[in-house]
């Protein structure tokens, strides 16, 4: 891929992860006054940002739309984020419960270390995906650990900030920025690190179906 073709990339991904993030986000929020709080807000982010970056990852890792990547390899994926994302706010939860902080308190920043270990977590589910696509695939488990926590101390920062201005401009555009962080992070991560060949001993698709 060409340093336009990577920086195209890059930015979709980019694009693909916030919209993921902020989607969720809301959505997340909305269900949680109705189903099982907090584990349904987790699930809602952790889903919409495998599903926004699947599509966007496929077209990075299988350029030529060969048939290697499978239902599975989405499931993993979108997994991968869900787990993440629900231990990340089980976190917060129990220290809810725990009593050292009232859950009126609770802040953008309190967000940091359990989405620091969302990151990890999520990068470690989903390196079981990737291990088949590119080289070293073990290094996203660092890049998403960096990215998930990177865009909690974008949330953190710019949050306070956003709702000194004017309340809804942070509600509305905080989320946005941590996604644009989350996926500008781990984008500028993943396209460097280098494709596996195809396995050309494999069996493919019959030559009409390559020819269509």
């Amino acid at each position: 891929m060409s340093d336009s073709g990577r920086l195209g990339w890059w930015a979709l991904w980019t694009l693909a992860t916030a919209v993921g993030y902020s989607i969720g986000l809301y959505a997340g929020f909305f269900l949680s006054h109705f189903l099982l709080g907090p584990i349904m807000a987790a699930v809602a982010v952790g889903a919409a940002v495998g599903i926004a970056q699947r599509p966007v990852l496929q077209h990075r890792l299988e350029p030529r739309r060969s048939h290697r990547w499978s239902p599975v390899d989405s499931a993993g994926w979108i997994f991968g984020c869900v787990i993440g994302t629900s231990v990340a706010f089980g976190i917060v939860l129990l220290t809810v419960q725990a009593g050292s902080v009232e859950a009126n308190e609770l802040g953008a920043k309190d967000l940091v270390l359990p989405l620091a270990c969302a990151g990890v977590l999520a990068g470690y589910f989903q390196t079981r995906v990737l291990r088949r696509f590119v080289l070293e695939s073990q290094w996203w488990i660092i890049a998403s650990g960096v990215g998930w926590t990177s865009s909690a101390l974008g949330l953190a920062l710019f949050a306070p900030l956003g709702e000194a201005i004017y309340p809804v401009f942070a509600i509305l555009i905080a989320p946005a920025v941590a996604g644009i962080i989350l996926g500008g992070v781990t984008g500028a991560w993943l396209v460097r690190l280098p494709l596996r060949q195809p396995d050309l001993t494999s069996p493919g698709p019959p030559p009409s179906d390559r020819s269509s």
